[in-house]
């Protein structure tokens, strides 16, 4: 099964609807991660409420875009996805 990290960065509108296709068996991933790039993105919730494993990677906290993008990356390796969605 294909596995699926998800990038957000508010409302989780497009992470809600992925579960729910998901759930609904419309969609047959694994969303394996969701990483988000704000704190406080109410996509969090949604991720939580899934079961999904989250992080947040504050695109602030990093001196270089490239820094920020190499630890996306990272996370994304380490859920083993497949597939990255924004």
């Amino acid at each position: 099964m294909t596995r699926v990290a998800v990038l957000i960065s508010g409302s989780g509108t497009t992470l809600k609807n992925l579960i729910e296709r998901q759930a609904t068996g419309r969609l047959p991933v694994e969303l394996a991660a969701v990483i988000s790039s704000k704190a406080g993105a109410g996509g969090l919730r949604f991720a939580d409420q899934g079961g999904i494993p989250s992080q947040v990677l504050e695109r602030r906290r990093f001196e270089q875009p490239a820094a920020f993008s190499e630890a996306v990356f990272a996370a994304c390796d380490q859920a083993a996805a497949d597939l990255v969605v924004m």
